[in-house]
C-alpha cells in the first residue's frame, strides 16, 4: 500500500494504473519491519508503547525472514524504525541484501523512514550505494513547528541531510518523500503550502501527509486532531495543492483503515475521496488521482492479509497492537519460534 501500512513505499504510479479487481486481498505481501526499537528523538505523536530494546534479530535472521517472506510473495520491504540509522551497520547491509534481491525480481521495492538527523556524508554514501527504490523523512512543518515537536535544531539537521543527499545523486529526488504527520500543532493548510515552498526549493519533489493516528501512549499539547478536522484540511489540500506543485511533483494524502476506518468513511461521505472514480496501481494501491494529488482508498482491514509488521524482537502483529506495552501478548507470534507462514496463516 503505497499511502499506508510502511510509508511511502515509493509513491504511485498512476501510469500502471488500471480499474480495481475484486482479488485486492491476494495482492503481494508488504513487510513493515523495525531494525531496532531506540531513536534519538523523543516525539510526543510516536505511538509505539512497546518498550522492549533487547533481543533484536540478526542480520541472518532478517534475511532468513525475508526470504520466506519473498517465498509469499512479498514485493516491499520498509525499514520503518524505530530509527534506522542508530543500528546502521544492520539497516545498510539488509538494503544491500534486498539490492541483490531486486536484481533476481526489479518489481521488488525496498527502503527506509528516518527522521534523517543522523544522516552524515558516510552514511549518505553507503545509502546511495544500496539504491533503495523510496527514502521518506519525516518533517512536520517549518523549521519553528518541526523543532516544537521534534526538538530545537532537528528541522536544521534533517533538511541538510536532504540537500547533501540530493546533492550526492540529483536522481534521489525521484525517490525521496517527505513525511508529514498531520496533528493539532501543524495542521494549517498554510504552513503544509509554506513547507513545500520551502522544500521545493531543496530539489524535493514528493510529499505524503500523514494523519496522527491516537494511541494510548502520547503526551505533549496539541497533538490531537479529530477526523472532521482532518477530513477539512484533505478537501483544502484537494483543491488548492495543484497550485503549489510543479510538473514532477506529487502530494500523497494517506490514510490507514486498520487504525483510522472512521475517517476514510467520512472522506467518502464526503466525497473527498470519489469512489466512483478509484484507481488501482501495479502494487494494489487503490487511490484517487486529482492533477499531482493523490488519496488512498482501502476497502478491506489488511493487517496479516496484505500488511506485515515485524519488531526488531522478530513477533509478528498489526500496526495497531504496537500501540500497547503488552505488545507480545498481542502479536501473532514470534519468528524465532514459527516460521512467517505459519503465523499469517494461523
Amino acid at each position: 500500500m503505497a499511502l499506508g501500512f510502511s510509508g511511502s513505499n515509493g509513491g504511485i504510479n498512476p501510469k500502471s494504473s488500471s480499474s480495481i479487481e475484486q482479488d485486492f486481498a491476494s495482492k503481494p505481501l508488504e513487510i513493515s519491519y523495525f531494525v531496532n526499537n531506540t531513536c534519538n528523538l523523543t516525539c510526543g505523536h510516536c505511538y509505539v508503547g512497546y518498550e522492549e530494546s533487547k533481543n533484536a534479530l540478526s542480520v541472518e535472521e532478517w534475511q532468513n525472514v525475508f526470504c520466506d517472506a519473498l517465498s509469499l510473495g512479498a514485493l516491499t520491504f520498509g525499514n520503518v524504525g524505530k530509527e534506522p540509522l542508530l543500528s546502521w551497520n544492520k539497516s545498510i547491509q539488509l538494503l544491500n541484501f534486498l539490492k541483490q534481491k531486486r536484481q533476481e525480481n526489479p518489481k521488488i521495492r525496498y527502503g527506509l523512514v528516518t527522521n534523517a538527523t543522523l544522516l552524515t556524508p558516510e552514511k549518505i554514501s553507503q545509502l546511495i550505494e544500496a539504491h533503495p527504490t523510496y527514502l521518506d523523512i519525516s518533517i512536520d512543518g517549518t523549521e519553528k513547528v518541526h523543532d516544537s515537536i521534534r526538538g530545537y535544531g532537528n528541522y536544521h539537521k534533517s533538511v541538510s541531510a536532504i540537500e547533501n543527499i540530493i546533492r550526492q545523486a540529483p536522481e534521489f529526488s525521484d525517490k525521496l518523500f517527505i513525511s508529514f504527520t498531520l496533528m493539532g500543532r501543524n495542521n494549517r493548510h498554510s504552513l503544509i503550502e509554506e513547507m513545500i515552498k520551502e522544500l521545493q526549493n531543496k530539489g524535493v519533489k514528493k510529499f505524503m501527509i500523514s494523519p496522527y493516528a491516537p494511541s494510548i501512549n502520547q503526551s505533549g499539547e496539541d497533538i490531537g486532531i479529530t477526523k472532521e478536522q482532518i477530513a477539512d484540511t484533505y478537501a483544502v489540500l484537494k483543491a488548492k495543492a495543484n497550485s503549489w506543485l510543479k510538473s514532477e511533483d506529487q502530494l500523497l494524502l494517506k490514510v490507514d483503515y486498520d487504525t483510522q476506518k472512521p475517517l476514510m468513511n467520512l472522506l467518502a461521505e464526503r466525497r473527498i475521496i470519489e469512489l466512483n472514480k478509484l484507481l488501482t496501481d501495479d502494487y494494489a494501491t487503490i487511490f484517487n488521482q486529482f492533477g499531482r494529488v493523490f488519496i488512498n482508498y482501502i476497502p478491506v482491514p489488511r493487517t496479516l492479509i496484505r500488511d506485515i509488521r515485524i519488531s526488531h524482537d522478530g513477533f509478528v502483529s498489526s500496526c495497531h497492537d504496537m500501540f500497547f506495552k503488552d505488545y507480545p501478548n498481542r502479536a501473532r507470534g514470534n519468528l524465532r519460534e514459527r516460521r512467517l507462514s505459519e503465523i499469517i496463516s494461523s
